[in-house]
């Protein structure tokens, strides 16, 4: 994709439609031979280029970091975290751009990912962006606004490949800073009522329907006034035995508002939402049963009622 050298990152192409489709040759040729094209015409201005994040481009993401400080400090928290993963992120195509860096990733199993946490994510930590579908990063040989060129600081033969899992212990990283916001006066459950829940949703709990049962418990719970670690407790139960576990919680974290983007009211649904899955795979008698159960535990719930609530 074709942008100008003229101290703005402005793409000079529609570029939207590329996210779905990748450019022809004569659109090459119009960008980048035709003297007509608006940054060739006068002469005076060189084309900058990007490269389009996401699945377009092989499901490629890049982290985008302002500086040294904020890539320092991050990488010294995920060599805490996950040293195999560490090596991972240092071993790829790294950019250095007018303030900052570029680290190139692909995701290979996109499947198992939730498609809404790989997307554009500005500001995920102060100083540090995730670009990926919906999103574009100004390549090599571009120059910044500042005047220096994009170049390439290191440029293995391949750019790193990561699994959902380790894009989901990438965020973690990034975002564990976000959970020491303000706690909200909620209900905490006592054990016998978490393996209630658990008991009631385990026939729904199917491959096929976990994330979305997961995305509507979770928002049922906080509209409840359900505290985050009962919350938490009770989706770590019921994920136990999957390999998804991480990104089970992953959803929960962001719709208690402390990852990522939170999500939206139409995507949370609650009880509805379970219901409609509880219909398809239990008959409406069996789903409305399962509904009526849940709600005497959820559904009157207030932020008056305590139960207490003690778990090793």
């Amino acid at each position: 994709m074709a942008i100008p050298d003229t101290g703005r990152k402005v793409a000079l192409v529609k570029w939207e439609k590329h996210q779905h489709r990748l450019p022809t040759l004569e659109e090459l040729k119009e960008w980048f031979i035709k003297t007509d094209f608006p940054a060739l015409k006068s002469g005076k201005n060189k084309l900058g280029l990007a490269i389009i994040t996401g699945r377009i481009s092989g499901n490629l993401f890049v982290v985008d970091f302002d500086g040294k400080e904020v890539l320092g400090e991050f990488l010294a928290e995920l060599y805490e975290a996950n040293k195999e993963l560490y090596e991972k992120f240092i071993n790829t195509w790294v950019v250095e751009t007018g303030k900052g860096f570029h680290y190139y990733f692909r995701l290979v199993d996109l499947e198992n990912l939730d498609p809404n946490l790989f997307s554009n994510r500005v500001g995920v930590r102060e100083g540090i962006d995730i670009r990926a579908e919906g999103g574009y990063v100004v390549a090599p040989p571009s120059i910044h606004p500042s005047g220096k060129q994009y170049t390439f600081k290191h440029k293995p033969e391949k750019i790193a490949e990561l699994t959902a899992n380790e894009y989901i212990t990438i965020l973690q990283t990034l975002e564990k800073d976000k959970e020491d916001e303000k706690e909200e006066e909620t209900l905490t459950f006592e054990e016998s009522k978490i393996l209630e829940i658990i008991n009631l949703l385990k026939p729904i709990y199917q491959p096929g329907n976990r994330n979305n049962i997961v995305l509507f418990l979770s928002g049922w719970l906080k509209k409840a006034g359900i505290e985050y670690n009962s919350a938490r407790k009770i989706i770590e139960v019921l994920a136990e035995k999957g390999e998804e576990k991480d990104q089970r919680l992953y959803v929960l974290d962001r719709t208690y508002g402390l990852k990522g983007n939170p999500p939206s009211e139409d995507e949370l649904k609650g009880k509805t939402g379970l219901q409609e899955i509880a219909e398809k795979l239990l008959g409406e008698e069996r789903s409305l049963e399962l509904i009526r159960r849940l709600e005497e535990i959820l559904g009157k719930a207030s932020p008056l009622q305590r139960f207490s609530f003690f778990i090793d």
